[in-house]
């Protein structure tokens, strides 16, 4: 019951949370130079009458506050409107967002199987010139910004080696060895920065725990050091661990979007990028407004994660 209490609570806050959200989207994007009506205009030179008949057909003539109840109670119904080239934005959308959750969950996955055992490492011999190593490398992994990593990858295994495409999408469901050869190099080239991440909360989190009297009474009890530390002490130290793996799966969101760029990736990341370039504001306010949605549902899991992971904590 406490659970349910706290999610309703959580839920009922991030409703407020988007809706302060869109207020923003929908004002912001308002008030930027160019409209709709210019974009689809951008290559021909517009009568008055046409003007006038696009400005009503969306709506512009009306009052910000009419145009954003508008849109509100249609993006409430599912309805998030119509691009100024004629797609409907959630079909716009739900087309792409297959392809950068794909992406995302490649890029997590590489960040947590190279950055959580090359924290733990670090912990378990700390002090030690496997710790220094390990600390070196989660702080290279950092500090490298991941779209030189991306050029890099392409010029070595591309171009040189001609071993992994340079560019492109294929789906897991129609050709999935194609489709990892394409994943490979935009998963590696964003994923070690978050691995650097991860490492480094890692072996803070393991340290603190190896330190701690339970861990010490395991000793005690005869328990060697490899069952000790799994899944005993990596089990109390996977909070911290969680919180920064929930975290940076909802920064990846917005990282991803270079990535999506330099690889050719069909995501909404540069569906986001074209809307912008063309001022498509129905398809700005869809993609910003979605993107908003799938941080909060990040968020969310991972609080409710806590509970499962560690049964101490409790939601009151």
């Amino acid at each position: 019951m406490a659970l349910l209490s706290y999610l309703a609570k959580r839920i009922l806050t991030s409703v407020v949370v988007l809706l302060g959200i869109s207020v923003i989207i929908f004002m912001t994007i308002h008030f930027l130079p160019g409209g709709p009506v210019e974009a689809f205009f951008s290559l021909t030179q517009p009568t008055p009458e046409q003007v006038r008949l696009l400005t009503e057909k969306y709506g512009l003539d009306k009052p910000l506050f009419v145009q954003y109840i508008t849109w509100l109670g249609l993006v409430l119904r599912g309805d998030f409107g119509h691009s100024v080239y004629g797609p409907a934005v959630l079909s716009l959308i739900a087309e792409r967002l297959p392809a950068t959750l794909y992406l995302t969950i490649a890029v997590m996955l590489v960040a947590m199987a190279t950055g959580i055992p090359l924290g733990v490492l670090a912990a378990v011999k700390r002090n030690t010139w496997i710790d220094r190593l390990a600390v070196s490398i989660s702080m290279l992994g950092t500090t490298i910004p991941y779209f030189f990593t991306a050029i890099v990858l392409i010029l070595v295994f591309s171009l040189y080696l001609d071993f992994l495409p340079s560019s492109g999408y294929a789906s897991p469901l129609q050709n999935l060895s194609d489709s990892l050869r394409h994943l490979i190099l935009p998963a590696v080239s964003i994923g070690i920065l978050y691995a650097g991440t991860i490492s480094r909360i890692t072996r803070g989190s393991m340290i603190e725990v190896l330190q701690s009297g339970h861990i010490e009474f395991l000793h005690l009890k005869g328990l060697p050091d490899r069952q000790a530390i799994f899944p005993h002490a990596v089990k109390n130290a996977i909070i911290p661990i969680l919180t920064v793996i929930g975290l940076s799966t909802g920064q990846l969101l917005g990282g991803i979007v270079i990535i999506e760029q330099i690889f050719q990736w069909p995501g909404i990341g540069n569906l986001l990028l074209f809307s912008i370039f063309r001022r498509d504001y129905p398809l700005v306010q869809g993609v910003t407004l979605v993107y908003a949605l799938v941080f909060f549902v990040i968020n969310l899991v991972t609080d409710v994660m806590y509970a499962f992971l560690n049964p101490r904590i409790r939601y009151d």
